[in-house]
């Protein structure tokens, strides 16, 4: 019998800002938009980009709690469809947005 964690061979650990200095990056004063800019974005407005990226964040915290999401949580794509409604041409990048934030405002 195979267990679980076998199928996988990177796992990613979310310790709430054990590992991090500054936590995760998705504070009040985070400008989105830099990052968006400096991936190469040029077609969402600052406010687009920050409802997008703010209501994808929320909306995955608010599931990652509930026991039903446990062994099915959505990819970061799935989630900017479901919680932030991005246009498709825009998704891969809010995606980069998303995981970049740290590396451009920090």
């Amino acid at each position: 019998m195979t267990k679980f964690l076998d199928q996988f061979s990177v796992l990613l650990l979310d310790m709430n800002g054990t590992f991090m200095f500054g936590e995760d990056r998705f504070g009040p004063v985070e400008d989105f938009h830099a990052t968006y800019r400096a991936l190469g974005g040029t077609t969402l407005s600052p406010n687009q980009v920050c409802t997008a990226i703010r209501g994808c964040y929320e909306g995955m915290l608010h599931i990652s709690r509930s026991p039903e999401s446990f062994d099915d949580f959505p990819s970061l794509a799935e989630g900017l469809h479901r919680y932030a409604s991005v246009p498709e041409a825009e998704c891969s990048l809010l995606e980069k947005v998303f995981g970049f934030l740290d590396v451009f405002n920090g």
